[in-house]
């Protein structure tokens, strides 16, 4: 549920949210159905998150890529921000008050993406420090990883995954071997999948180029993947640990 603007104020002090409302901006219910309709009387409240609109989308922060920031895009290709920092819970009695926004639609898939993004805030990917140094040590490696997923052609990924082994920090005379991953939506075309493909080949390659660091890689469909190999792979486009700046 998104709710209309005439609420964004009222919900804002209930929230105490502390700074300036953008005009245009819609608080949206990022709590499951079950717990909006619950009668337990020990959970009055629902969590919601603000979305404000801005004029452009940053690739980097689609797809829930960035664990501070999400680029969300809704009717009419509206682009919203919704940032971490900007969430809170009121009560559920908001859900009678106003009834749900008629020209803001996002997708039961954008949302589901929305929940999991912000559950990364509690179990988000983290890599062994010296692999980190070795990417960082590569000079303008990270810059470089930033500006293949600010690409408009990014878009096409669903996400990047990687698998280290070892995972845990080596010495300096042992090696990394790295499997990424990139993952897209079933229905992409092929144009576009050899597109997706080839990001995903450059982005092996920056990585590859880090010494100590060897990497093969691969771009398939969601389908195309079993659950029991996904569990091998951690998200890597939260890249918070390349320390992008905000």
């Amino acid at each position: 549920m998104v709710f209309p603007a005439e609420a964004t104020g009222d919900i804002a002090d209930s929230v105490n949210l502390g700074e300036k409302l953008i005009a245009g901006s819609h608080w949206m219910v990022i709590s499951h159905s079950c717990d909006i309709n619950s009668p337990s009387p020990i959970e009055t409240s629902i969590e919601i998150i603000l979305m404000t609109p801005i004029d452009k989308q940053d690739n980097a922060n689609i797809h829930g890529r960035h664990p501070r920031f999400y680029h969300l895009k809704t009717t009419g290709n509206k682009w919203y921000e919704a940032r971490i920092d900007r969430r809170g819970c009121v009560d559920r009695s908001f859900c009678a008050k106003y009834a749900p926004c008629t020209n803001i639609n996002i997708s039961k898939k954008d949302i589901l993406t929305i929940v999991q993004w912000v559950a990364y805030r509690y179990v988000r990917s983290a890599f062994p420090d010296e692999f980190n140094v070795r990417v960082s040590r590569k000079n303008k490696a990270k810059e470089s990883l930033k500006k293949l997923l600010q690409q408009g052609e990014s878009e096409l990924l669903y996400g990047l995954f990687i698998n280290i082994s070892p995972n845990n920090d080596l010495p300096p005379n042992e090696d990394y071997n790295i499997q990424l991953l990139g993952l897209v939506e079933d229905a992409i075309t092929q144009d576009d999948l050899k597109v997706a493909t080839g990001l995903v080949h450059s982005f092996a390659a920056i990585l590859d180029s880090c010494d100590g660091i060897n990497v093969s890689h691969e771009c398939l469909k969601k389908s195309d993947i079993t659950f029991a190999e996904w569990e091998q792979y951690q998200r890597f486009t939260d890249y918070d640990y390349l320390s992008s700046n905000e």
